[in-house]
């Protein structure tokens, strides 16, 4: 009776694991391309209705103006590979290079915050946001003192002053 569960166990592990690698990689293409054309959208969106990009690396204002008041606007995202993300990633972890896979996940990240920094300017009533920057750090869940990458997140964080 224990040989057949074991068989059991060994045949569900060799149909299932790759079955659930291959979903995911369907289906976390589908989704990612999903979010990032609606991320476009909202884009083209919002530089339409305030005519141009409210959010500025430079440290003041082009052209020069007088700024009656300023503060801090942040914006954050969190955003996740695929496991099959994470099951390349780890490949290519072990014969080294560069891990293309993960390009997708930072290239949302990184143009999400950028969004949603600009849209919480304009709801906070701010014009434009200079200095901005940003931020990007690994959330990586820890079990028994190791970490690892299984459940990781990365956080990415942009912030700059707000003028009027």
């Amino acid at each position: 009776m224990a040989e057949i569960g074991m068989m059991i166990s060994l045949t569900l592990s060799v149909i299932l694991g790759p079955g659930l690698l291959i979903f995911s990689w369907l289906y976390g293409n589908h989704y990612q391309k999903k979010l990032m054309r609606k991320l476009l959208v909202r884009e083209a969106a919002f530089l339409q209705s305030v005519g141009r990009d409210n959010a500025h690396t430079i440290s003041y204002p082009i052209p020069k103006r007088e700024i009656t008041s300023c503060g801090l606007v942040i914006a954050n995202i969190a955003v996740g590979p695929s496991w099959w993300q994470m099951f390349i990633g780890n490949i290519h972890k072990i014969f080294g290079g560069n891990i293309k896979m993960y390009d997708r996940v930072l290239a949302y990240g990184r143009q999400e915050v950028i969004q949603r920094l600009r849209e919480t300017a304009k709801e906070q009533g701010w014009e434009d946001v200079v200095n901005v920057r940003m931020e990007t750090a690994a959330i990586m869940q820890t079990t028994g003192g190791k970490s690892s990458n299984k459940k990781g997140v990365l956080e990415f964080v942009a912030y700059g002053t707000g003028i009027r």
